[in-house]
């Protein structure tokens, strides 16, 4: 098996392995996964295929939670800068980035980044990240990024948790659900913070990148 990068560890297989966790406590079908006295190398090789299926499943509801939330907040914090809804970067910095897209990705803005529609604006901001990553600046943005994923994921395991409890078990521990309601809440507040940093470090990275910078390949890696 190829190695997990940073995103599919942090944002797939943690998330999963919450959720496989819990539904061996919640689940007697999948006692076996979770009470032995101990693990063979095999049975960690299950569990890891296990949480990695189940994070791309919870992924699935991951969207949907964060479709929702970013309704509620007038669009990803990567289209602030074009409605002007919400403070991400100063003005004198979007004022520049209708420069910078001309300038290194060819495109043109004659009536300024607020003319696009957020269908545009959308593919617009994922060429920058092309260009962002081609010129070897995208580390910051990557990690960012790959937490935004495993707090959304760690919502949607923890909804799905709460939901499989008062199933399984109904309310008869309260307790328990204010733990797992505070989790969600936490996580929430999580992935609301790091979407909001990867689209201030896209913009930032992004004004700052030079057209001449080398590609990442060319680049010397650095500690």
């Amino acid at each position: 098996m190829k190695k997990f990068d940073f995103y599919e560890f942090a944002a797939v297989l943690c998330p999963g392995a919450l959720l496989v966790l819990a539904l061996t406590r919640l689940l007697p079908e999948l006692a076996f996964l979770g009470k032995k006295d101990s693990y063979s190398f095999g049975d960690l090789g299950i569990f890891v295929l296990l949480s990695y299926v189940a994070g791309q499943l919870v992924q699935a509801v991951g969207n949907v939670i964060a479709k929702i939330w970013w309704q509620f907040w007038s669009g990803l914090p990567t289209d602030w800068v074009r409605t002007g809804k919400h403070d991400l970067i100063a003005k004198q910095q979007t004022a520049q980035l209708s420069d910078k897209l001309s300038e290194l990705a060819g495109i043109a803005t004659p009536n300024g980044i607020s003319g696009f529609s957020k269908n545009d604006w959308y593919g617009i901001t994922r060429q920058m990240y092309a260009v962002v990553r081609y010129a070897g600046r995208s580390m910051r943005v990557d990690i960012f990024n790959g937490y935004y994923g495993m707090f959304r994921g760690l919502t949607a395991s923890l909804l799905v948790v709460i939901a499989a409890s008062a199933v399984q078990r109904g309310f008869v521990q309260p307790r328990l659900y204010v733990l797992l309601g505070v989790g969600l809440v936490l996580a929430l507040f999580r992935m609301h913070r790091f979407a909001v940093n990867y689209a201030r470090e896209l913009f930032v990275q992004f004004l700052t990148t030079q057209k001449g910078d080398k590609p990442a390949a060319s680049a010397k890696e650095t500690d």
